[in-house]
């Protein structure tokens, strides 16, 4: 049975519903593996200096958790800076992302390698905003659980997992403009089932 054919039953706004398992936790295992062994690959000699690693909150952290394990057992040192982003509206009343918590120390990530960890690429605001705090390191790489839309597969370096979604095809058997919302490892719906060690995703109508 292929995850495609697995449904876990939730409950969201107030309704039960059947929502799709598309990664259970043997291929995330499987794809944690795979893309600690390409991001080993691209750092290089571990002797050097510890792989410096930004863990983008709170979506990111079991995949940082894995992520790390796996790379220790590659023999690939790294220091994890756990950090939050979020958004407040502008002056024109446009999102404008900000640093909740954590730092980004120029002495820190100076001539040094650094992954940017998160689990979903969807909008790539996230990814971008750290990218310009860490103007000062040597080289910056990108991963992701996923990746949502195939506009945006260039945004991340390494991958488990790529939808490749195209929004104006996103349609429901009825054609009704629809958007799949994901979850679990990590990724909440309405701030619930980040614990779950599947990824699901749910259709909704937009």
């Amino acid at each position: 049975m292929s995850s495609f054919d697995k449904f876990i039953k939730i409950e969201h706004e107030g309704a039960e519903h059947l929502a799709r398992v598309i990664l259970d936790e043997t291929k995330l295992t499987d794809g944690v593996r795979r893309v600690a062994r390409q991001v080993a690959e691209w750092f290089g000699d571990p002797n050097e200096k510890p792989l410096q690693i930004i863990s983008a909150l709170n979506g990111a952290k079991p995949f940082t958790a894995d992520l790390k394990r796996e790379l220790s057992n590659l023999g690939v040192e790294t220091d994890v800076h756990e950090v939050k982003v979020s958004n407040t509206n502008g002056t024109r009343g446009a999102a404008v992302p900000v640093l909740e918590y954590g730092t980004i120390p120029d002495k820190v990530f100076a001539h040094s390698k650094t992954l940017i960890v998160d689990d979903i690429v969807d909008t790539s605001g996230t990814i971008n905003f750290i990218r310009k705090l860490l103007a000062g390191a040597e080289e910056v790489r990108v991963a992701v659980v996923v990746n949502k839309y195939a506009e945006l597969s260039c945004v991340s370096d390494f991958k488990i997992h790529d939808c490749v979604f195209e929004k104006e095809k996103m349609k429901s058997r009825d054609w009704k403009p629809v958007d799949y919302w994901l979850f679990g490892y990590g990724m909440d719906i309405s701030g619930k089932h980040r614990e779950l060690r599947d990824i699901c995703w749910l259709e909704v109508e937009r």
